[in-house]
């Protein structure tokens, strides 16, 4: 059941689909608090709306237009699930010298699940092991 993955540098990048889309890459980062997707990809998908109150800030700095998306169902692995009120900010800067990445699996995605990890074959095995809906 394992899924093959990219790696760029130390990143790994999983083919995910939303909405049933094509495939698009999202980082899987365990520092993560948030599970992010681009708003310009999201708004193919889903309504997108500002966040006044949600303020945002990494490594590279203060995220000066922080959105929300609805409703996105993301496939990856051999799990699809819903997930609503998924922060958006613009992910373009960070992909410089990486492939495009349209979102970020993060903590409360992953949490979800236990994972295991092949780097030598580049295979990541997702068990869910969150609630019994």
């Amino acid at each position: 059941e394992f899924t093959s993955f990219f790696r760029a540098g130390h990143d790994i990048l999983l083919t995910t689909r939303v909405n049933d889309s094509k495939p698009v890459l999202f980082l899987v980062d365990t520092g993560a608090s948030s599970t992010l997707i681009d708003p310009e990809f999201a708004h193919e998908f889903t309504k997108v709306r500002g966040e006044d109150l949600v303020k945002m800030k990494g490594i590279s700095g203060k995220v000066d237009k922080v959105q929300t998306a609805d409703a996105v169902k993301l496939e990856f692995g051999h799990y699809r699930q819903l997930y609503r009120d998924v922060l958006s900010i613009p992910l373009m800067k960070m992909n410089r010298d990486s492939p495009q990445m349209t979102g970020i699996l993060g903590v409360p995605t992953l949490v979800q699940f236990r994972m295991q990890i092949d780097y030598r074959d580049g295979l990541i095995n997702f068990e869910y092991v969150g609630p019994k809906w």
